[in-house]
């Protein structure tokens, strides 16, 4: 299907024109996956086609095929990032931080080591119900789950999301 819609972007002369974001999805409700803050449930994979006609718009050493970037973005990302790409303001409001631009380099992405989450709908078991969870993903994880009405907090601290934090609730 991508294939597809870049064999058509070429055929109209427009691929050297446009910015391509291809990420996934975490796909049904599995354990511990979508809808939850843990790693498997906010970790999705990203890739972006930086064309040709706007790699002055990034800085030099992510113009590179195949650069890898380590650090971490968010969702909340991708609009500050558009719309530097676009040459607009973005709000000052705005909770995301862009992470394409010429003053942005590789290093700087790979800074990136935090990303925060929240979810608040764990209806599968009813304990989880009124559960309000929150994550800060870091090198090492802090994942708050409250439970309004008892007031009980559990904080988990760990490096690795899967196993410690799940086995722990």
């Amino acid at each position: 299907m991508i294939a597809n819609l870049i064999k058509q972007l070429e055929q109209e002369g427009e691929l050297e024109n446009t910015f391509i974001f291809y990420f996934g999805d975490h796909g049904g409700v599995l354990p511990g996956s979508k809808g939850y803050v843990f790693e498997r449930g906010l970790s999705v994979p990203l890739v972006i086609r930086i064309p040709e006609n706007f790699k002055h718009l990034v800085s030099t050493d992510l113009q590179k095929e195949n650069t890898d970037v380590s650090g971490l973005v968010s969702f909340i990302d991708f609009a500050p990032t558009v719309l530097e790409l676009a040459a607009i303001e973005s709000p000052k409001e705005y909770p995301g931080k862009s992470f394409l631009s010429p003053n942005t380099s590789l290093g700087d992405l790979n800074k990136r080591d935090e990303v925060y989450a929240q979810a608040d709908r764990f209806d599968e078991n009813l304990i989880w119900y009124a559960a309000s969870a929150r994550a800060i993903l870091s090198i090492f994880a802090i994942i708050s789950l409250t439970i309004p009405t008892d007031s009980k907090t559990f904080t988990v601290t760990s490096n690795k999301f899967t196993g410690n934090g799940e086995t722990c609730f």
